[in-house]
């Protein structure tokens, strides 16, 4: 199955960031009983769903009950991060015209490609996050089907106004028209409400 985006807008990264290691063990209970509220109750008991539901606390634990922030942060923490932060009063929003389900590993590279020469390094460096990803404290992603990266509302903003600079001849015959037109439309209305941005790929 291809590994596609999804873009949401929160109030601020940092207080994700901050779970990080912080071993709330409150946190996680609430993770993994909103994960397994999707089921029906009557099904909680079969060995299949208990095992994905502690497939799930592992990956919760892994994240905010790590004894030392991992240099390689695994891709499936995307999982938690929009629950994370409605748990936290983040205000996160889904509401944009990027999330068609674009094919993450088909569409950044070349779309960069387009790009890169025509935009700002700041541009640059924003987009290669949404592409390779971006730690929420760690090195790098550990790609394992999945990977997630984040900007600031200050790189949201630099980002929209670079891209949205952009010449329409440049991406006019190229395959990539739909998929620039929402990119820079999402970042116009992150930006203008100067939220930060979250993207996951799974």
């Amino acid at each position: 199955m291809s590994t596609r985006d999804y873009f949401f807008s929160i109030t601020s990264i940092e207080p994700i960031r901050a779970v990080v290691g912080s071993r709330d063990e409150t946190l996680v209970n609430a993770l993994i009983e909103t994960y397994a509220s999707q089921y029906d109750p009557a099904t909680l008991e079969d060995e299949d769903v208990q095992d994905d539901i502690e497939e799930r606390r592992s990956w919760a634990d892994s994240m905010i009950n790590c004894e030392r922030v991992p240099k390689k942060e695994p891709g499936c923490w995307n999982y938690f991060v929009e629950d994370i932060a409605r748990h936290l009063g983040l205000e996160p929003d889904s509401n944009l015209p990027f999330n068609e389900g674009w094919k993450h590993n088909c569409s950044w590279q070349p779309y960069r490609n387009i790009v890169k020469r025509h935009v700002t390094r700041q541009s640059g460096r924003s987009l290669a996050h949404l592409e390779d990803g971006r730690p929420l404290r760690g090195k790098r992603i550990d790609y394992d089907g999945c990977l997630f990266g984040w900007l600031t509302a200050d790189e949201v903003k630099e980002l929209h106004q670079s891209l949205s600079q952009l010449h329409d001849a440049l991406i006019a015959n190229t395959d990539f028209v739909d998929f620039h037109e929402t990119l820079v439309e999402s970042l116009k209305i992150v930006s203008s409400d100067s939220r930060d941005l979250f993207m996951g790929a799974c």
